[in-house]
């Protein structure tokens, strides 16, 4: 169990604000390589955070990677129904239709992380909602296929399937040229390390910190210490009171 997570429970602001800055970033990451869109990315990690409060509350023997693993599944499910849910097509539409690769250009690609996520973006892009969706979850939010089965109504085995498709797609897409070329592992390292140094949007972090303010309190000293506290007030007062009577007489 964690500290943090304990006092986040009792609606602790300052562990409430350190739970955030530890998982801002990966939220907002998570939700722009699905969703492609900077601004709906903002606007769910700010919707995600406020889920996950609430469900803190009622899990207070959750560990800090429980909190992200939450946080993860939340966004997961809240990304689902923004692709998904005011399309019109059937969700087996989008497993037969048949893919058209294109390699996506990599000219200005040098091995930075930087340039590295943008040609992961383009590449995403390119794929079926669907292929980057089940991919990014389970690759990037350690979602299990199981997890995914129940956020998006199917079986299992066709989640299992959908990766291996994706897995297929995003083959067929990353460039081949010699210093560009990205293996898997390579790819799961290059989202690790985008992590850590993707900054979430002013407007969102406005927005997430004025929610955990609104939701949260300060955290108060025991309540021994504030008897102690108030009764070396009260004697001040009565020992200065004595001291003026005192000196009248």
């Amino acid at each position: 169990m964690s500290t943090n997570i304990e006092q986040a429970a009792k609606r602790n602001r300052k562990s409430m604000m350190e739970l955030y800055c530890a998982n801002k970033n990966s939220v907002y990451l998570f939700c722009k390589l699905l969703l492609g869109d900077e601004q709906k990315a903002a606007e769910a990690t700010t919707s995600v955070f406020y889920e996950n409060w609430h469900e803190v509350a009622l899990h207070a023997t959750w560990t800090e990677i429980s909190f992200h693993h939450s946080l993860m599944v939340i966004a997961a499910k809240f990304c689902w129904k923004e692709m998904f849910e005011d399309v019109k097509q059937d969700f087996d539409t989008y497993k037969s239709s048949p893919s058209k690769y294109k390699k996506v250009q990599s000219k200005n690609f040098c091995g930075s992380i930087e340039d590295g996520i943008e040609l992961l973006q383009r590449v995403f892009s390119q794929m079926k909602p669907i292929e980057r969706y089940v991919y990014l979850s389970i690759e990037f939010g350690s979602l299990s296929t199981k997890e995914l089965a129940h956020i998006i109504n199917h079986s299992d085995p066709e989640i299992k399937a959908i990766y291996n498709s994706s897995i297929s797609a995003l083959s067929s897409y990353l460039p081949t040229d010699v210093g560009v070329r990205l293996s898997y592992p390579e790819i799961k390292s290059l989202l690790q390390k985008a992590n850590k140094i993707q900054n979430i949007p002013q407007d969102a972090e406005r927005a997430c910190v004025e929610q955990i303010k609104a939701i949260s309190r300060v955290h108060l000293p025991p309540l021994h210490t504030l008897l102690f506290a108030v009764s070396m007030i009260v004697c001040s007062f009565v020992l200065i009171a004595c001291l003026i009577c005192l000196g009248i007489e």
